[in-house]
């Protein structure tokens, strides 16, 4: 499961260059699979532990990306609707971001992750906004994102934040682990 996740999160973290993302993310995804009271010792499954409140918290608290967690933000606040999946940001304000050197803009991404933990599969439903470094923020902005609404269980939603640098009439990921945030913002199963 660990890795459907990881690469379910490929489209946020593919550019983020962090070796301890990955033992980290193996001793979450263990310290979850114990919490599955379901299944006999040696059959527990993630899926079971995240049914959990502690493990729905456990996942959703976990820190994917030290810098620039949405849900870290001071006055940051992340709501998603149960049914559609749509998310609603509130409080975001770009004049309370320090950008790293060299970004000219910020990316936003709201990534809605639908799990099949039978088949091992996912479908990825993404949508991303660009900001100016000078942008006057609006908030509160929403996500919606275009997604068959049959069938949605198993559905995990992320915010990630990139930041790009412009040049000419291009822009170029940052590609260093201070220029990556990525974020838990719902968790549907």
């Amino acid at each position: 499961i660990k890795r459907l996740i990881k690469e379910s999160l490929f489209v946020l973290l593919k550019d983020y260059k962090d070796p301890s993302l990955h033992p980290r993310m193996m001793r979450l995804m263990q310290e979850i699979k114990t919490l599955d009271v379901v299944s006999e010792r040696g059959k527990r499954k993630v899926e079971n532990g995240l049914l959990t409140s502690l493990g729905k918290k456990m996942f959703f608290d976990f820190s994917f990306t030290e810098k620039y967690r949405l849900g870290a933000m001071a006055s940051v606040v992340t709501e998603v609707d149960a049914t559609t999946f749509s998310c609603t940001i509130t409080g975001f304000d770009l004049k309370n971001i320090q950008f790293p050197k060299g970004a000219t803009h910020l990316k936003l991404t709201y990534l809605v992750c639908k799990y099949d933990f039978d088949t091992l599969s996912f479908v990825n439903y993404d949508s991303s906004v660009f900001f100016d470094s000078e942008c006057e923020m609006v908030s509160p902005f929403s996500f919606t994102p275009d997604l068959p609404l049959t069938n949605l269980k198993n559905v995990i939603c992320f915010c990630g934040i990139s930041f790009y640098q412009e040049i000419g009439v291009e822009k170029f990921v940052l590609k260093n682990t201070n220029a990556i945030g990525v974020t838990c913002v719902h968790i549907g199963l």
